[in-house]
Formats: structure tokens, C-alpha cells, sequence
């Protein structure tokens, strides 16, 4: 049996895009059928265009609206209003939809630079778990020594243990080189 992949962050600007683009390149070569979803999407005017170069690549017949859950205004009306279990529930059928018709699921996690609590990692491994998913968690090891980069993808690692999330892999982004043996 095929798990689908949630790719997981805790901080911005720690790469999550391009990982999440590069996993959704080793799945295409395994897999037929590969969907992208992410769960919450900016508010900015246009199109997302992350979504728009995955759909581009590995679901072309895809229709855009398919493969995200909801926008940030509306994550926050229902956080605001108090129903975040109508939030999950509404992200949950949407993924649902998606998942059913692919072979695999890449599904790239909340921006944590543009969305503030609650939308933080404890949501992405909620979601990870209704999902049913493993979690490749990315963490970055820029302007961090490489002991602090590793300290913080272990913490990392056992924040979304606690949650039972099932991780598939930890990957620490952005490692200077002088660094990176402390973290590999």
C-alpha cells in the first residue's frame, strides 16, 4: 500500500517548495498518477504559483481549485468563529477528492510566512494524520551551527512524533558546508 506525503515545516524559509517539488519528481517516475494539495492557500490575486507548476508537471488535468483545500480568509473565519473542526472537515473532503482518483498525494504543508497561529505545525500534523500521510519534516540549518540545526530538527522530529505522526523522512535544508557533519 502507497502512503501519500505531507511535507512539513515548523519555521518559513526553509525550502519546503523545492522539497516538496523534488519529492513530487521521485514519486512521478514510480507512479502513474500523482496529485498535489495543499491545504491552505494565500489570499494574494492570481493564481497560486506553486500549485501552478506542480499541476503544470504532474496533474495537468487536474483543475486548479481541485488541489487545495481553502484560502487563508476563509482558515481564519472559521478559526475566528471557532470552527476549526468545519475547517478540518472542509480541507479533509477536498483532499479526500483528490487522493481518491491518484495513486500518490504530495501534499505540501501551511506557509508558516504568511499564516500565523493557529495555522502552525500542530494543524499541519493534524492533517498529516487525518490524511493519513507520512511526513517528510524540513527544517533549515541557515545561520545555525550544525549542533543547533540538528538540535532543532530532533525537537522537530518529536514534536510530530507526539502528535503520531508516522515520518518518513527529516531533512535539514540549507546546511553551510562547514556544518553539515553535524547534521547528516
Amino acid at each position: 500500500m502507497t502512503s501519500n506525503l505531507y511535507i512539513a515545516s515548523i519555521e518559513p524559509g526553509c525550502g519546503k517548495s523545492v522539497i516538496s517539488l523534488g519529492v513530487a519528481n521521485l514519486v512521478a517516475k514510480q507512479f502513474d498518477s500523482v496529485g498535489f494539495f495543499r491545504p491552505i492557500i494565500s489570499d494574494r490575486e492570481g493564481r497560486d504559483t506553486h500549485i501552478e507548476l506542480l499541476r503544470s508537471r504532474y496533474c495537468p488535468d487536474r483543475p486548479y481549485e481541485s488541489l487545495y483545500g481553502v484560502s487563508h480568509e476563509t482558515a481564519r473565519q472559521r478559526s475566528d468563529a471557532g470552527e476549526m473542526s468545519l475547517l478540518l472537515d472542509q480541507i479533509d473532503r477536498r483532499y479526500a477528492e483528490l487522493s481518491a482518483d491518484c495513486q500518490i498525494v504530495v501534499c505540501e504543508g501551511t506557509d508558516h510566512s504568511r499564516l500565523a497561529s493557529p495555522f502552525d505545525f500542530e494543524f499541519d500534523a493534524s492533517l498529516a494524520n487525518r490524511f493519513n500521510c507520512r511526513v517528510v519534516l524540513v527544517t533549515s540549518g541557515r545561520r545555525r551551527s550544525g549542533q543547533d540545526a540538528a538540535d532543532i530538527a530532533c525537537a522537530a522530529y518529536d514534536a510530530f512524533t507526539r502528535q503520531d505522526c508516522q515520518l518518513a523522512a527529516t531533512l535539514v535544508s540549507r546546511v553551510p558546508d562547514e556544518n553539515s557533519h553535524a547534521v547528516k
